[in-house]
């Protein structure tokens, strides 16, 4: 595998000037953030709704997770949640556009700039994606990262990727990639999946629109997407009702699988915070994630999201 050609299509897809691979995407995060030069226990920013690997990264760098609460209409945060947090120590925000959906990157970097704070885009559920101006998900802020781990827009089995517009960290980039050689197995994979990658989008952006469409109930609150930018890690959506843990059980009984990403907000377990997290609390006890990549098809998405109303109205009755 040419690895420079591989990294050269990479970046001519993305939009970026400079690209570099990791092993994985929290190596990307604890890359990006070394480059930074950050006094110990500087601050950064994270939502405290999602993946724990984000803030095991930034401890590991030595720095310090401040939790963030965030937006119910599309699990993102906001220049609004980030004010809440900031402090004189705050140095870096890591903007998650969780389950492939863009936040709003463009107010954010806005904020940033006044404040003096980094922008990194962790874009790992939202290869392909792009914003509402046309841009790619990632290429925005001052580092983007990507995964091409499990069950991600492109599941190469391993591998991640950090980007960058802005020469002088490219250059301080280059070195911490330096030397990394386990890559020829997932980077073979990638350039094969990477054929494939509009048709990959496209299926999933389809089978994310037949979930809202057929699962119609008042039992469940849809997210304001934007259906025509970002993509689908999963589709996901709001249980209306507490009643999370009987729908799964019904739902594995009959044969079926749905999930319950980030059932445990980052915050619970530190105590190094003192905010207001009621959207994050709500979410992680009734969010519930689909499938919404190949092999699933329309046949199948109709039958779970018939199986999920049944369940419903059953447990409300």
């Amino acid at each position: 595998m040419n690895e420079k050609k591989l990294i050269s299509r990479l970046s001519k897809y993305i939009g970026s000037d400079y690209l570099f691979l990791t092993p994985s995407g929290t190596d990307a995060i604890i890359k990006s953030l070394r480059i930074l030069n950050l006094p110990s226990e500087a601050g950064v920013i994270v939502p405290s709704f999602c993946c724990r690997a984000l803030v095991d990264a930034v401890t590991k760098s030595g720095l310090k997770p401040v939790f963030c609460d965030v937006s119910f209409n599309n699990y993102n945060i906001s220049v609004a949640d980030m004010e809440k947090v900031l402090t004189e120590k705050t140095a870096v925000v890591i903007v998650v556009h969780l389950f492939g959906q863009p936040a709003p990157i463009d107010e954010i970097i806005d904020y940033a700039r006044r404040k003096s704070i980094f922008v990194i885009e962790d874009a790992a559920q939202a290869f392909g994606g792009v914003y509402n101006n046309g841009d790619k998900l990632g290429t925005l802020g001052d580092i983007g990262i990507f995964s091409f781990g499990y069950e991600k827009i492109i599941d190469a089995g391993g591998g991640g990727a950090i980007l960058t517009n802005k020469h002088d960290f490219a250059v301080e980039l280059k070195k911490e990639v330096t030397g990394y050689k386990d890559k020829k197995e997932w980077m073979e994979r990638l350039d094969f999946l990477m054929d494939s990658i509009e048709d990959n989008l496209s299926t999933r952006r389809e089978n994310a629109l037949l979930y809202k469409k057929h699962l119609n109930t008042d039992f469940v609150i849809h997210p304001e997407y934007s259906d025509g930018v970002g993509t689908f890690f999963r589709y996901s959506c709001v249980l209306n009702h507490n009643c999370r843990p009987k729908l799964l059980m019904g739902l594995k009984e009959d044969g079926e699988l749905v999930t319950a990403l980030y059932s445990q907000p980052l915050h619970a377990n530190h105590d190094n915070h003192d905010g207001n997290f009621q959207n994050t609390d709500f979410l992680a006890q009734r969010v519930i994630n689909m499938f919404v990549r190949s092999p699933y098809t329309d046949e199948y998405i109709i039958k779970i999201t018939d199986k999920i109303k049944r369940i419903l109205e059953k447990i409300h009755a």
